[in-house]
Parts: C-alpha cells; structure tokens; sequence
C-alpha cells in the first residue's frame, strides 16, 4: 500500500496508508526487529505490501541519539530514533492495529525532527 509526501497541506506529512491489516502488521514487526536488535534500519517503501508513491522513500533507523524525522531528499525521509523512542512508536502503532484500523489515525510524532513535518498512518489517504 503506498507511502506517500504530502506538501499541500498546512503541516507536510508523510502519509502511510492501508486499509489491509496484513500490511501493518509487516510494518509492525519490522519496527519489532529493530527492537530486538536484529536490524538497524529497513526501508518503509521496501516492506512487503508498501510502495512509495512518487519515488517517496522512508528509512526507519535505530540510533543513539533521538533526531526524527528529517527530509533527506526530495521524497525521501529519514527516521533516526533511539530504542525508547521506536518503543513509544510500536506502542502507537500496536493501538492502531489493535482498533483494527477503526481509529482513523495514527501520528508517529516525536519532539524531535523537522519542524512542521508529520508522520501519519491511516486506513485510508483521507487523513
């Protein structure tokens, strides 16, 4: 399902999309791995079952220090957070999946990062 760069809007958001359970429960454990130390960075647009639209890429990484979310290209984004912090965002995202995608929204928002920049995950591109 796409991963898409939203820049129309009031806040540019990074928008993750999918109404198919399966898909987020990819993303999920992919999140998990980098928890349990078996990866230290995957590709969002790489993920079984995600595509990034318009050539937008998203690399989650593990890191020492907390830094969010940051434009690293035109279309490309990168995610640099410490254990604690990818904890807080499988939580987020444990309680999405858990509403069975029934909640709406979901935003993995840190203080860190570029200002004015949103990572949000939906069932649907109407965010």
């Amino acid at each position: 399902m796409p991963l898409e760069f939203i820049a129309d809007t009031q806040t540019p958001v990074v928008l993750m999309y999918s109404s198919t359970l399966a898909h987020w429960q990819t993303f999920h454990s992919a999140i998990q791995d980098l928890l349990q130390g078996k990866v230290q960075a995957f590709g969002v647009h790489q993920l079984p079952g995600w595509e990034g639209i318009g050539g937008c890429r998203l690399e989650a990484k593990l890191s020492e220090w907390d830094s969010g979310l940051w434009k690293a290209g035109e279309v490309a984004f990168e995610c640099r957070l410490t254990r604690v912090w990818w904890d807080n965002c499988e939580g987020i995202l444990a309680g999405f999946i858990g509403t069975g995608l029934k909640s709406g929204r979901a935003y993995l928002d840190t203080p860190f990062g570029e200002p004015n920049l949103e990572w949000c995950l939906s069932p649907d591109r109407d965010w």
